[in-house]
């Protein structure tokens, strides 16, 4: 099981009930549920863009599976500052199948059998924990394109 590339991403456009499957179909087992509620409220706080005719696109598609895999470790203000860096517009596609790629090539390497041993289980969590620290500090220098 992997994540969608973004040629695998729907290129039609769709409605509240068939992007939330599609994304949560998607993501399932990594990221949490999302429902309609909720892709309007990411609306509304600018952490998605908005529809068109009330009708989502390939980038949106793309965005909301980022989001719903990010808030999983990430607050909301620091998924929309991750977002605001990475996924422009201009370099969306190239960036999501970056970010896809790595995540792909992660699940192959790793193991889907939980294991009980802690320093495997506390080595996991170190890599997550480093991971994140250096993501903040790359949120926090002034222009990651330089």
């Amino acid at each position: 099981m992997s994540l969608p590339t973004w040629d695998e991403l729907p290129n039609f456009d769709l409605y509240m009930d068939q992007i939330v499957t599609v994304v949560n179909d998607s993501t399932n087992p990594w990221g949490g549920e999302i429902t309609s509620s909720m892709v309007n409220n990411y609306v509304k706080h600018k952490l998605l863009d908005s529809p068109q005719k009330k009708k989502y696109n390939r980038v949106h598609v793309a965005q909301l599976i980022f989001i719903n895999l990010m808030k999983e470790i990430f607050s909301l203000d620091e998924i929309i500052s991750l977002k605001e860096q990475f996924l422009v517009d201009s370099k969306i596609e190239d960036r999501y199948n970056g970010f896809i790629k790595i995540f792909n090539e992660q699940l192959v390497n790793s193991s889907d059998d939980v294991n009980d041993n802690l320093s495997d289980i506390f080595g996991q969590l170190s890599s997550v924990l480093i991971a994140k620290r250096q993501i903040k500090n790359l949120l926090q220098e002034p222009d990651l394109d330089s």
